[in-house]
């Protein structure tokens, strides 16, 4: 990649004070900078400009014109290049828009300048390595087109050799395999025909008797003492040649092993032939002829005919004739037995070859397994997730798998032979021996065995779980192989699981409401809070066991109830009549659920006491009892749904239902009445009279059976309700947006002070400048903060003093260093903003006036005991001078931090020693 001071930015920024201190600090960096205000120009520069631009920094919110989204879309459809947006925005939605556009990152303007300068360097290394990664996909699409046009060329090839590697594969399998076809063999497959020549050739020369071995199709492959009248006639005219064919064919079937048939062949000569087979299948012959007895007399007019028919010279074929042997019959019986003998050895010891290669290939194909086998095994252990341990009988290791050696961070090659105690933390090693060595021969399930971690020394606990591999005995240990699983976090889990619980039960006993939990089957409470106890008179051992039931005026109601939460998995119940342990009435909210946790299911109930408001409601009813005096709608209707009585301020709503007295109400209306009277609860109902919202309780009379109907208008309640609803939206909405545009004018003010110091000959001027800066940073983390909370007043400590502490950081000279400890509390932005001001002081201060070129450190350390917050600040610099005290200061930064520690009503003193130390407090 080339220098950064070849690099061509450019930066499309509309607030020009931002742009400009954004440009001095990059071409400081050694950039060249080319800036634009809008979308629109950034585009036509890249139609326009010659020269090269080599990335692009985009603001989101450019002003009136195209966004900063949309331009950078326009631009990276054309042009490849990257391109880094740099915004105040910190929304989720729109980062994630962002990424769908570019790759190359997000900086927020109010970063430091390292992390920009960061976030270009690395823009570029990537943008070069995608270019690096087009350019070898060309090369390889180039190199995949040369190995198609070789495929083509190996492609013929390979079908060539596909018919021969078919056959030989199947011969190979026939001869090998377990279950191989010796069918699918061939007699040329099984002979060593150069042998059986010159072994039918010396019996041709000892007793004149010729013969041939031909396979099952009659391929001839063995011949010897063949006469001119076959190799010079029968066998070379196509039809007595054909006869030749069908004799030693079909007149040779049906031949049992171990004999011979004689025959006269369809060319009028004399044949003998016996079988050779193998497991089996017949796959050849072997022949004597052509021949004649010496008791029979060939018909020379037949083979005259003969000679005519075919077209053999007569003379010729009549001299042949005469030369064809004689045999007799016992003669020629004893050749085929010879041939028969011969036969039978030809079959046992081709099959006796063909079983010893398949045993040898069985041999082979077993070993191979167990090797694989073997490797297999190896590579299961070597290569699972659990740690896994063999160790010999004298407490050698002699496997230890990777998951092991991640466990310990031991290596491979520093445990193999080592002894086992090496895993083990020192000051256990001796008592963990002797346990392994005493239960030497019995496995282990599930005992915790701690192990020492080679590489930070700290110590993990191993749930082990192991094995013996005993000699031929059975009682002898050769070895024993172990598995591990690291439970360390969860036995911290479970510390924490156990912390977690007391902090349920403080919770579950701090609700105000009435909590218990019950058995699903028997009703019966398990457990239940404070609040049950006092809301219900009981003592909480007494509630324990008893039946939840108890508690209910209507018991069979609450027993529906129980039912439908074991069903739906919830019920709600606006209204319950309970009773307390001392017989006084109770009325209470219910909310009762069923939670599912794994195989355990949890029934609880949620009682909340509205005993005030039931009596409230009772006043109400007292008022009722003088309808035609009520300025609201109070009707009476039957059960089927008939008006039996309204008063005059019901006219309207009698008239929206379209029905007078003694009629019915429409069938919505009929199943609100249906439902009170079923469940004996009161119904509240909503209704839109002329403009005007009414609410409708409708109070059902279970005896004699009818429902009372109570209105009340509540049409400026409803729109109060919607009216602050909008309201709040609005003033959030409001509220994120001044924030907003507070943080970037804050931004612009800092770039301001930052730039006007750049720009300043004067040391003391510039100094002023950059710690007005620095005051200024700090309040706009604060700010950064707020923008992205969801609590506009109130701030976390830790998380603001972390970001502050940062951008500070960024900016030290290297050899200081700031260490900070701050609880975890919330306070008031306002105190949050003081304290921030106030140890930008400080930390200015030690920079300037504590350390010389040498190392340095401060530290802060912040404590908070009841109501009290306390705050010590120090450094290990030259010290503050004797003189120096914060009542009589008249620096301004000294004056500032005495103004707002009074502001947040603490106090603050300078305690002498080494370095400078400052204490602050305030109520919290």
């Amino acid at each position: 990649m080339n220098s950064a001071r070849e690099k061509t930015i450019l930066l499309v920024e509309d607030e020009a004070l931002i742009a400009m201190a954004e440009k001095t600090r990059l071409q400081a960096a050694g950039y060249a900078v080319v800036h634009v205000m809008n979308g629109e120009k950034a585009l036509d520069l890249f139609s326009e400009r010659n020269e090269t631009i080599d990335l692009v920094l985009m603001d989101i919110d450019l002003g009136k014109g195209i966004d900063g989204t949309e331009a950078a879309k326009k631009i990276l459809k054309n042009h490849e290049i990257p391109l880094l947006f740099l915004s105040s925005h910190t929304e989720k939605e729109l980062v994630e828009k962002t990424e769908q556009i570019t790759n190359y990152g997000y900086v927020v303007k109010n970063s430091s300048f390292t992390v920009l300068d960061a976030s270009i360097k690395m823009a570029f290394k990537l943008f070069e390595a995608l270019q690096n990664v087009k350019m070898q996909e060309m090369d390889m699409e180039a190199a995949y087109e040369e190995m198609q046009v070789s495929n083509e060329l190996l492609q013929k090839s390979q079908n060539d050799l596909i018919m021969s590697q078919a056959t030989i594969q199947n011969k190979l399998r026939a001869i090998l395999e377990p279950e191989g076809k010796t069918a699918d063999l061939e007699l040329s497959d099984l002979i060593d025909i150069r042998e059986l020549q010159s072994l039918l050739e010396d019996f041709y020369k000892l007793s004149g008797i010729l013969g041939a071995i031909l396979d099952i199709h009659g391929n001839v492959l063995v011949a010897t003492g063949w006469q001119d009248i076959c190799t010079k006639f029968h066998r070379c005219n196509p039809i007595t040649a054909r006869h030749c064919q069908e004799s030693d064919s079909l007149l040779t079937t049906g031949v049992a092993p171990g004999t011979f048939k004689t025959y006269r062949c369809k060319n009028n000569m004399r044949d003998m032939v016996t079988p050779l087979v193998i497991d089996g299948n017949h796959i050849g012959n072997i022949f004597i002829g052509q021949f004649f007895f010496d008791d029979e007399v060939p018909d020379m007019e037949l083979f005259r005919q003969q000679a005519k028919t075919y077209g053999f010279n007569e003379a010729d074929y009549l001299a042949a004739l005469e030369k064809v042997p004689r045999f007799s019959h016992e003669k020629a019986d004893a050749g085929m037995r010879f041939y028969s003998k011969l036969a039978g050895m030809i079959s046992k010891l081709s099959y006796s070859s063909i079983k010893l290669s398949r045993t040898i290939a069985e041999r082979a194909n077993a070993d191979e397994k167990l090797q694989e086998t073997k490797d297999y095994l190896e590579n299961l252990i070597n290569y699972a997730n659990a740690p896994v341990i063999v160790w010999d009988r004298n407490y050698r290791i002699t496997i230890f798998n990777t998951a092991f050696q991640d466990l310990s961070g031991i290596p491979e090659s520093v445990a193999l032979g080592k002894d086992l105690s090496i895993l083990f933390p020192t000051e256990l090693r001796g008592a963990l021996m002797d346990m392994i060595r005493k239960s030497s021969g019995r496995k282990w399930e599930s005992v915790n065995i701690p192990i020492l971690d080679a590489k930070t020394g700290d110590s993990r606990t191993v749930l082990w779980n192991s094995a013996c591999i005993f000699d031929k005995d059975g009682k002898t240990v050769q070895a024993t192989i172990a598995q591990g699983v690291d439970v360390t976090m969860r036995l911290r889990a479970e510390d924490k699981l156990h912390e977690s619980e007391e902090k349920y039960r403080s919770l579950f006993n701090s609700v105000s409401d009435a909590i218990f939990i019950y058995d699903k089957n028997t009703l019966e409470i398990l457990e239940a809070n404070e609040a049950t106890s006092k809301l219900y008179g009981y003592a909480p051992s007494e509630l324990i066991g008893m039946s939840c039931l108890a508690f209910s005026a209507e018991v069979d109601e609450s027993r529906k109830v129980a039912t439908q939460i074991e069903n739906s998995g919830r019920a709600t119940v606006p209204f319950r009549h309970h009773k307390k342990k001392d017989g006084s009435d109770l009325y209470v909210q219910l909310n009762g659920y069923k939670v599912v946790l794994g195989k355990d299911v949890m029934m609880f109930t949620v009682c909340r006491d509205i005993t005030g408001k039931i009596t409230s409601e009772e006043k109400i009813k007292a008022l009722s009892r003088f309808p035609d005096e009520n300025d609201n709608p109070v009707l009476r209707l039957s059960k089927d749904g008939r008006i039996l009585y309204s008063n005059q301020a019901s006219a309207l709503l009698v008239n929206v239902w379209g029905c007078e007295s003694g009629q019915p109400v429409a069938d919505e209306w009929k199943q609100v009445i249906k439902t009170a009277l079923e469940t004996g609860k009161a119904q509240l109902v909503d209704i839109d009279i002329f403009g005007r919202i009414f609410e409708l309780l409708f109070k059902p009379i279970l005896e004699p059976g009818y429902v009372n109907i109570y209105g009340l208008d509540v049409t400026e309640k409803k729109a109060a309700e919607r009216l602050a609803e909008n309201l709040l939206a609005e003033k959030k909405l409001l509220l994120k947006e001044v924030h907003h545009r507070l943080k970037n004018n804050m931004t612009m003010i800092q770039s301001l002070l930052m730039l006007q110091s750049e720009t300043q000959d004067d040391p003391d001027v510039a100094r002023v400048l950059d710690d007005a800066a620095g005051r200024i940073k700090s309040m706009l983390i604060l700010y950064e903060k707020l923008y992205t909370s969801e609590n506009y007043t109130k701030l976390s400590l830790r998380e603001y003093m972390r970001s502050l502490i940062t951008e500070i950081g960024n900016i030290l000279p290297r050899y200081i260093q700031i260490n900070a400890e701050v609880p975890d509390v919330t306070l008031d932005a306002k105190i949050v903003s003081s304290l921030g001001i106030i140890l930008n002081e400080l930390i200015t201060n030690s920079i300037k006036y504590a350390f010389s070129d040498n190392a340095g450190s401060i530290t802060i350390a912040a404590t908070v005991k009841g109501d009290l917050f306390h705050l010590e600040y120090g450094d290990n610099g030259i010290g503050l001078p004797e003189s120096i005290e914060l009542e009589t200061s008249t620096g301004f930064g000294m004056m500032l931090v005495k103004i707002l520690v009074d502001q947040i009503h603490g106090s603050i003193w300078i305690e002498r020693g080494t370095g400078a130390r400052f204490v602050l407090e305030f109520g919290i």
